[in-house]
């Protein structure tokens, strides 16, 4: 019993190492020609397949058939999407190629949601979600060091841009306050002060609108509850907005002000937001060209075969909306399924939410997350990105309730 706990603590640890890397092999990671992804990734995926082929089973129900018909559908069709349209690779490390995507998605976010349904319970995921929560605190300070590169300004994590680390950053202060356990209050808001700055430093839009959206939604449900606080945070937050010095110190951060360009007078002409309007335009026309799908990891080569005359950016290899993405390269009979999937996902979560007020529950801080993680996803995600909203999904589809009774 106590070697099975050390081993489910060491697979928490490469899991939630494999979702903060999310790849196999990355070759950023190289230090002293030893590429320390494969310290991660080769032990992960041996106890991945160590663990599913205990004698527990998974039990199937409709809820995490939606997740496994959608995973297969991904599976099955990307190969015979590739032997009409081919595969492509790229040697930009902003974004693996065909063969490498696939490898990523069956190899991580496949494999942990199979574990997670067959072995996780209560106990697991709260190791987790502490995990995942020293990880984004880890991050946060090697960017302090510069230990992680500081590009055109913006704080990067080791081994992914800065979308990524503003991403990070808010999962962190999401697990903070929606953790199940109360205590702490004062050290928590002072860490999400802290994660807060480092997110706007990134200069990175799109997970910052999928924050507020959340917080917002967070309100709505939870008002009467946290009103008081609600209004000393918020009087906090005044106070420290129009300090001058404060004010400027934030602003000046990292590339702070990148964030409210779009309320400046050229804000909304900037090359980032234009960017993002014309890849959504070639998400639309992807679709009236190829409904069956492109392949994993050929909508950027496409995409330039619809407008020769007006390539996409070397660094853009998707859409930046998953929703676009799994239409465009996966077909419309995946996207069909994606979309029953979450809508399943968000009303089964909703639903445990309020059915376990009562107790303990895991759920509350699974559904905002899931709300962001899914924000993101429609404003700057990729599948391969979106590993931890899967992982959500799949801790969500857990047939034993993730509750403690008090």
């Amino acid at each position: 019993m106590k070697i099975n706990k050390v081993t489910d603590l060491i697979y928490i640890l490469l899991a939630s190492a494999m979702l903060a890397i999310g790849r196999v092999y990355d070759s950023r990671l190289e230090v002293f020609d030893f590429n320390f992804s494969y310290f991660f990734s080769i032990p992960f995926i041996l106890l991945s397949i160590l663990f599913l082929s205990s004698k527990i089973k998974i039990y199937f129900n409709d809820s995490n058939k939606n997740l496994i018909f959608f995973y297969l559908s991904v599976i099955i069709i990307t190969p015979l999407l590739w032997l009409v349209y081919g595969t492509f690779e790229t040697d930009i490390g902003t974004y693996s190629g065909s063969i490498d995507n696939f490898i990523n998605f069956c190899f991580i976010t496949v494999l942990l949601s199979l574990v997670i349904l067959k072995n996780f319970k209560f106990d697991d995921v709260k190791k987790l979600f502490l995990v995942l929560f020293l990880v984004g605190l880890f991050l946060s300070l090697t960017s302090l060091l510069s230990l992680s590169e500081l590009k055109n300004g913006r704080f990067e994590v080791l081994g992914g841009g800065p979308i990524v680390f503003c991403r990070w950053m808010l999962i962190s202060i999401l697990i903070l306050f929606t953790f199940p356990y109360k205590r702490f209050t004062i050290l928590k808001f002072l860490l999400s002060l802290f994660f807060l700055t480092l997110a706007l430093a990134s200069g990175s839009r799109g997970p910052l609108i999928a924050f507020l959206i959340t917080v917002l939604v967070y309100l709505l449900f939870n008002f009467k509850k946290i009103f008081f606080y609600f209004v000393l945070i918020m009087s906090f937050l005044f106070i420290y907005s129009n300090t001058t010095d404060l004010k400027k110190m934030v602003y000046n951060f990292g590339n702070s002000k990148r964030v409210f360009m779009n309320f400046s007078q050229h804000g909304i002409k900037s090359k980032s937001t234009l960017s993002r309007v014309d890849l959504t335009k070639r998400g639309f026309e992807m679709i009236y060209h190829y409904p069956l799908g492109v392949g994993m990891g050929n909508w950027q080569v496409y995409s330039n075969k619809i407008k020769p005359y007006h390539l996409v950016n070397a660094k853009h290899f998707y859409p930046h909306n998953l929703f676009l993405e799994i239409f465009n390269e996966y077909g419309f009979i995946s996207f069909i399924l994606f979309l029953f999937l979450m809508i399943k996902a968000f009303k089964i979560s909703f639903i445990k939410m309020n059915e376990h007020q009562q107790h303990l529950s895991m759920y509350p801080m699974l559904f905002y997350l899931l709300i962001f993680l899914f924000l993101n996803s429609l404003l700057s995600g990729s599948l391969n990105d979106s590993r931890i909203m899967f992982t959500i999904i799949s801790l969500l589809f857990i047939q034993t309730p993730l509750i403690k009774k008090c």
